[in-house]
């Protein structure tokens, strides 16, 4: 069992890494529906690895989550606020974040992620990547 200081902390990263997961999805949609982007191949095959990469990480959080029955419920939402529920260690424990303050820790998962996949030394990872032709640039 985790402390619960550790358990909250996992927890938020569960919560964090999810809400950057779906902004990348709607960053990878927005690509697909719009001519603006001249780099519009590799920066699609560049958020695809970042998002493969933040479902690993995700991946192994949930194992753990698992392991130990936590879990993050979402309870409200509004233009201001949002509120999640933190199941762990037996406890409930509710977190009011405001929305911009949110989006300031989505950014920031964003730019760890980005900062794994810079370590890669270039090469991109994930499934669909590495069916690309134009990929061989990139390693």
């Amino acid at each position: 069992m985790l402390t619960n200081t550790n358990a909250k902390k996992l927890l938020s990263d569960y919560l964090f890494l999810s809400l950057t997961l779906d902004r990348i999805k709607i960053e990878l949609r927005s690509i697909e529906f719009t001519n603006e982007i001249e780099l519009k191949t590799p920066y699609n095959i560049w958020l695809e690895n970042c998002e493969y990469i933040g479902r690993t990480q995700r991946r192994q959080i949930i194992n753990l989550l698992s392991t130990h029955e936590y879990d993050v419920v979402l309870l409200k939402q509004n233009d201001v606020f949002s509120s999640y529920l933190f199941n762990f260690n037996g406890h409930n424990e509710q977190r009011d974040y405001f929305n911009p303050v949110l989006e300031q820790k989505i950014n920031l998962a964003f730019l760890e992620i980005k900062e794994t996949s810079i370590t890669y030394k270039g090469c991109f990872h994930s499934p669909k990547a590495l069916n690309t032709i134009s990929n061989a640039a990139f390693c």
